[in-house]
Formats: C-alpha cells, sequence, structure tokens
C-alpha cells in the first residue's frame, strides 16, 4: 500500500483524520471523477475515492496557506508591499492549483507506472508458468513458484492471488479479482483466459503455451517498432552532431 504521496504534508493515517472536514466536499467532488475507485484499487492505494478527494482537497487548502504566508513575508520584506501585492495571488493560485490536478491524477499516473512495470516482467513469468505447467505442476503452486520467483510487481500480484486462495478463495475468484485490481491490459488478459480455463477445465498448459506465442509475438513487433524510430533518430543525430558541423566548418574556410 502507498503510504506517502507527493504534496500531501503527512502520511496516510495522519492525513485521512486531518481531512475529515473536508468530506461534506469531497462527498460532492468525487461525482467529477467516476474511474478514481479504479484507479485508486490499482494504484494500491488503500482508501475509499470520497477519502482521497477529502485529502487532496485538506493538502490544496494547506499549500494555499503557506504560499500564501511565504509570499506575504516576501512582499512585506521587499519594502514595497503596495507595487508588489499582485505577487501574492500570482504565485499561490497557480501552486495550489497545479497540486490539486498532481493529487487527482496521481492514481492514474500511478497505476500507469505499475502496468508499465507488469508488462517488463510478464513475459518471463508466463514462460516460468509453462514450464511448470508441462511438467505436471498443478496451477495454485505454480502461482507460488512465481510468487517467490523475482519476477517483481508480477510476482506481488500472484502473491496476492495465492495469499487469496489460501483464505478460502476459489482459485477462479481469486484471478477475477486480481484481473480487475491490476493495471495491465496484457496481464489482465491472461488472468482472465487462466480463470475462464479453470472454470471451463480446459488444459492450462495449452493455454499458456497460445498465451506465451501471443506475447512473444508482441514483443518482437515492438523492438522492430523500436528499431526502426532509432534508425530515424539516428540520422538526425548524425544530421546535427557529424554532417552539419563538418558542412559548416568547411563553408566557414571556403568563406
Amino acid at each position: 500500500m502507498t503510504d506517502i504521496i507527493p504534496f500531501v504534508p503527512f502520511k496516510l493515517a495522519k492525513a485521512k483524520k486531518k481531512s475529515e472536514s473536508f468530506r461534506g466536499l469531497a462527498n460532492k467532488a468525487v461525482k467529477k471523477f467516476p474511474n478514481l475507485e479504479t484507479e485508486l484499487l490499482q494504484s494500491r492505494i488503500d482508501i475509499t475515492p470520497v477519502e482521497y478527494i477529502s485529502i487532496a482537497l485538506y493538502s490544496t487548502t494547506f499549500w494555499f496557506i503557506v504560499t500564501n504566508a511565504i509570499m506575504i513575508v516576501s512582499v512585506v520584506a521587499s519594502g514595497e508591499i503596495v507595487k508588489n501585492l499582485y505577487l501574492i495571488p500570482m504565485v499561490s493560485l497557480p501552486v495550489t492549483g497545479m497540486s490539486f490536478l498532481y493529487l487527482v491524477s496521481f492514481p492514474m499516473m500511478t497505476a500507469r507506472f505499475r502496468a508499465k512495470l507488469l508488462d517488463r516482467d510478464l513475459l518471463f513469468a508466463l514462460r516460468h508458468a509453462l514450464i511448470q505447467v508441462k511438467s505436471g505442476v498443478t496451477l495454485f503452486d505454480t502461482m507460488a513458484s512465481i510468487a517467490r520467483g523475482g519476477y517483481g510487481t508480477v510476482s506481488e500480484e500472484l502473491n496476492r492471488v495465492v495469499r487469496d486462495i489460501n483464505a478460502g478463495v476459489p482459485a477462479a475468484d481469486a484471478l477475477e479479482r486480481a484481473g480487475f485490481e491490476n493495471p495491465s491490459p496484457p496481464l489482465r488478459q491472461v488472468i482472465w483466459q487462466l480463470s475462464n480455463s479453470l472454470k471451463a477445465g480446459s488444459d492450462i498448459a495449452l493455454t499458456l503455451d497460445s498465451l506465451v506465442a501471443e506475447f512473444e509475438k508482441e514483443q518482437m513487433n515492438i523492438i522492430q517498432k523500436y528499431g526502426k524510430e532509432m534508425n530515424t533518430w539516428t540520422m538526425m543525430y548524425m544530421m546535427a552532431g557529424v554532417i552539419m558541423p563538418s558542412l559548416g566548418i568547411t563553408f566557414i574556410i571556403v568563406m
């Protein structure tokens, strides 16, 4: 769980208590952010949308007061209060506005960052799973092995699934829940296909085999696309760093 959020002056537990007076306004404002609940789940910020918006409003008010106090002291210290009075709202309003916008978009940015981490390690975890399942290991033991296997955020996600199953949740339900709560579309696809295979009683090895082949193909397409982009940037670098200076020096010498 994320305990520290930028622009929130206290840890979440303390900020929740201090922001209780903003709950009424947050109940009205939360309707403007329909995706916030999903983003909080996927970014592992374990609070409700109303609590998060109230913390955002509290933090914005906090920084508005702090910024105004600093600017008032600075204007008074300048000795030209009337002349520099306009600087107070000019600085405090943008700062507090940016802090609020950052806070309400923080769960979405964190979820996207987690999705990149999940996508990075997913193919390696799938290969591990395929080898285990083809060797006769059960799906549960395979997920437990990946959870201990050091596959970064993928291991963390599967560790939650294993923990839910150990707590008595059916494997298919635990997988469906993990699919909803993680921000990576490829991992959601993997989890839901595994869940459907469990419900249908189909061969897990065949499902994993097709998933590995599909993701390998996608990775190759991404690498080829990146290579083409790098060729373009390399040409531009050659033009800017080598050819143009050489021609410029030659032109200067001729002149």
